[in-house]
């Protein structure tokens, strides 16, 4: 209820006539739990009505009702009130009077004359922990000073609820020094390599060292509250002691283990430590993957999969099912495979639905206990982050079997295959694989991103045809562009199209559009892989084959074709609008190929071409670039122009009309002139097969003859733009 309803319902408790004269603790009981609902929201307007209701009914509060005010001012953020109202309940009338001041009620009328001065280990341990509530640490060591002064000691619940405060503040502070240490990498002041995050811990620090200090006064720390300080440990960079906490924790997950006969025959493990372990296991590789820490990522990892070896020990084999240690390879020393180059184990079972021993392979995946594939992928993203490409290669045979079980050739047909089957483990939805899948996409782009990172061009090949094989989907945009991106770097140019050609020929299944980083609906997958790979091709310099795969691309319909339709024709428009620099730089040179393709020589004997057709090339004026209004497409063109054309093609702006630029006639005459003579025969050849393009004879020898991708875009884009005009011809 909310807090006005509670204020009611306790006046209507004092306006009660039925109660009897003795009903005072009731009535206090009442008028606590409607100060506990005000002190969930810090309502002191609340807390006042109340306390006046029991003044003028001559009703005194106790110290649960002293406790509820205090935390109400700790939800408000007054701690400066809080320490007034410990010294009010020494009966300092001028502390009361602070009160009376700010909130309108008299803490002193309000106690029993009898019990004043209130001291009480509970109602400061309450204070304390609201200070440090709201990180108000110089009000919270007042307090516990003064408890000290009186004799006081905290209780082990008040222990507990102070270390779990200082575990919050030391992770926020932590949060905090990874914003500074990623906004001293973006501004170059942070020299680490890679994408490690190296913050400065100091708050973080002095807050966890704390907690630690605080844990040893504790007495039989729950299982939450030991994650609590292992939490707060590894978010301050004390791996050591963080790891110290998790051994620990196993250490008692072990113990219970032995304890609980049930676990033994149980496909899960039971215990209260066995229930916070698989979190914490998630949180401590999280906070090693953020900021590209391998070495505490592989020691967790090594302790995580001990314990998991020693569960599997308990457990009993059942007859005609293969025992989980003879599936799993040995993983007790993860940092030794992975960081001294021992070979990575190959004996890692696959998936099989229609086998008769699936349910063990389904135990190995499905276990609450040890590295499941969303570990494997915390720890390729930590290693991708600290530049260990070895570690990438050797953790990739890990995740491939959970990237298997995803796979869509065991998904279910139809829902009636489910009602039929009578196995105990029927076949998954596609939509649950899916899911599953999602979950673990994003380490096989961790791994490309670290061969980029290190050069690898060949472990990049491999681990993108090896997660083809085992997923059955195409990767996400951002792993194949990171592949593109380094072999363009060591210009392996024709493995980037063979590259583009497998990933699209593979059937999309839904899973790949969720990778896509923009709000654009017409940014398909395919115009992505199109765009980012041509961006790399022409970084590199590597033209050619960034003109294939824009020719390619606009061929399929996936990037638009530059060329305009337009009735003309004295004059060619090309409209890059929407194209990157990369693109609209292939966009060009296709398409004044394929215009000059389709000429006629003006004089057989002497070969010289003719060409009388102005070509406007539109670029827009940079509404939509980085820097508004600042245009990136128009100089990147006039460059290009000027320095990859011989003789250079001069541009001009148009009068009225700064988003485009005219090349003049007499330049493109002038350079298809000078290309036919020094690559006449290529160009013959290609201008051949284009003019002979009605007959279909013609054009299918010469596209077997013809090895060049770019020929064949080519081909392929006037032979569908010669059958929409035969079809608008027919219509007509």
């Amino acid at each position: 209820s909310t807090q006005r309803e509670a204020i009611a319902i306790f006046r209507k408790s004092l306006s009660d006539c039925t109660l009897p004269p003795d009903a005072s603790t009731g009535i206090l009981e009442i008028a606590n739990a409607a100060l506990s609902v005000a002190a969930t929201s810090g309502d002191m307007f609340a807390v006042s009505d109340v306390l006046s209701l029991l003044s003028e009914s001559n009703k005194k509060i106790n110290i649960e009702s002293i406790k509820h005010i205090i935390q109400a001012l700790g939800q408000f953020g007054d701690c400066e009130a809080i320490l007034a109202l410990l010294i009010c309940l020494r009966g300092q009338s001028f502390a009361n009077d602070i009160l009376k001041e700010r909130y309108d009620f008299d803490l002193l009328a309000s106690i029993p004359e009898q019990t004043i001065p209130v001291i009480d280990g509970k109602v400061y341990s309450v204070a304390i922990t609201s200070c440090l509530r709201h990180d108000e640490l110089g009000a919270a060591d007042q307090i516990l000073l003064s408890m000290k002064k009186n004799g006081l000691t905290l209780n082990q619940k008040s222990l507990k609820e102070i270390l779990s405060e200082y575990c919050r503040m030391a992770m926020a502070s932590s949060k905090e020094e990874y914003k500074a240490a990623r906004v001293a990498k973006r501004q170059g002041l942070d020299e680490s390599k890679f994408g490690i995050l190296e913050p400065v811990y100091i708050t973080s620090l002095a807050r966890s060292k704390a907690a630690l200090s605080i844990l040893k006064a504790v007495d039989k720390p729950s299982p939450m509250l030991l994650s609590t300080v292992a939490k707060a440990c590894c978010a301050a960079g004390l791996w050591q002691e963080s790891r110290s906490i998790l051994r620990r924790m196993h250490r008692a997950a072990i113990r219970e283990l032995r304890q609980d006969s049930m676990s033994v025959s149980s496909n899960t493990v039971n215990g209260k430590f066995f229930g916070e372990l698989p979190r914490l296991h998630r949180y401590l590789l999280k906070f090693c993957a953020k900021g590209g820490h391998i070495t505490p990522a592989l020691n967790f990892a090594d302790d995580i999969q001990f314990l998991a070896s020693r569960v599997r020990q308990h457990r009993k084999p059942r007859r005609g099912v293969i025992s989980i240690d003879e599936l799993e390879p040995e993983l007790m020393s993860l940092s030794s495979h992975l960081l001294l180059d021992t070979p990575t184990p190959a004996n890692i079972v696959e998936a099989d639905y229609n086998d008769v021993d699936s349910d063990a392979f389904s135990k190995v995946l499905g276990r609450p206990i040890g590295l499941t594939g969303q570990d494997w992928k915390l720890i390729l993203i930590a290693a991708w982050r600290g530049g260990h490409w070895k570690v990438c290669v050797g953790t990739l045979p890990f995740i491939g079997p959970y990237v298997k079980e995803t796979h869509p050739k065991y998904a279910l047909e139809s829902s009636s295959e489910a009602t039929r089957s009578s196995s105990p483990y029927p076949r998954p939805s596609l939509e649950k694989l899916n899911r599953k899948y999602e979950q673990m996409a994003n380490a096989l782009t961790a791994a490309m991103l670290c061969f980029e990172s290190r050069s690898q061009y060949a472990w990049a090949i491999r681990a993108m045809d090896d997660w083809i094989e085992w997923s059955g989907r195409r990767p996400r945009k951002q792993a194949v562009t990171a592949a593109c991106r380094v072999l363009a770097k060591r210009y392996r140019g024709q493995e980037v199209l063979n590259l583009v050609a497998k990933v699209l020929s593979i059937p999309a299944i839904g899973v790949e559009e969720a990778s896509l980083s923009t709000d654009s609906s017409d940014y398909t997958y395919e115009k992505a892989i199109y765009t980012e790979s041509i961006n790399a091709l022409h970084q590199s310099g590597l033209y050619d084959e960034a003109d294939q795969l824009y020719a390619e691309g606009a061929a399929n319909g996936h990037l638009p074709w530059a060329v305009l339709v337009s009735k003309n024709t004295e004059q060619l428009k090309l409209d890059l609008h929407g194209m990157s620099s990369a693109v609209a730089h292939s966009a060009v040179r296709v398409s004044l190929q394929q215009e000059i393709m389709r000429v006629q020589p003006f004089a057989p004997s002497s070969g010289v071409y003719s060409w009388e057709k102005d070509v406007i090339i539109i670029t827009g004026r940079g509404r939509r670039s980085g820097e508004r209004f600042r245009p990136v497409i128009r100089p990147e063109v006039q460059r290009m122009l000027t320095e990859e054309f011989f003789p250079p093609l001069g541009t001009s702006s148009i009068p009225g009309n700064m988003g485009a630029l005219l090349v003049p006639s007499e330049d493109i005459s002038a350079w298809l002139n000078n290309q036919r003579q020094k690559k006449g025969e290529r160009l013959l050849f290609v201008a051949d097969v284009l003019r002979d393009i009605s007959s279909g004879n013609r054009l299918e020898r010469a596209l077997l003859s013809s090895g060049n991708r770019l020929e064949q875009a080519l081909r392929k884009k006037l032979e569908n733009d010669e059958s929409q005009s035969n079809d608008e011809s027919n219509e007509k």
